[in-house]
């Protein structure tokens, strides 16, 4: 089920714009699966399950949340300020879910030998 959320952000990824809601729409039809649910539920971020880290994660709606960081603190190159936008948050958003699912399959496999 990892694998199968990945390949769901790497093809929303690869949208333009990248969007949240098909993975969104994932993780739900995995809450009404048992064995979906489970895998996703023993999987753990800090002290969440990974299920809820991502519907957390995916519905943040503000840079600060996850990025530590305002449109204020964007760089300035060459007098020009660099935007924070909607679509760039959305695409680091996917980026941070698919860096964390890459580890979690990860020990997952190493759970299961």
């Amino acid at each position: 089920q990892i694998s199968r959320l990945r390949n769901i952000l790497h093809d929303e990824l690869m949208k333009e714009p990248p969007s949240t809601q098909r993975v969104l729409a994932f993780l739900s039809s995995v809450r009404e699966r048992n064995t979906a649910r489970r895998q996703f539920e023993q999987a753990r971020v800090g002290t969440k399950t990974l299920l809820n880290w991502l519907e957390e994660t995916l519905q943040a709606t503000a840079w600060t949340t996850w990025f530590g960081f305002r449109s204020a603190d964007a760089p300035r190159v060459g007098g020009v300020q660099a935007s924070l936008t909607d679509k760039l948050r959305t695409e680091y958003l996917l980026r941070l879910v698919d860096a964390v699912l890459t580890r979690a399959a990860r020990e997952l496999r190493k759970e299961a030998k």
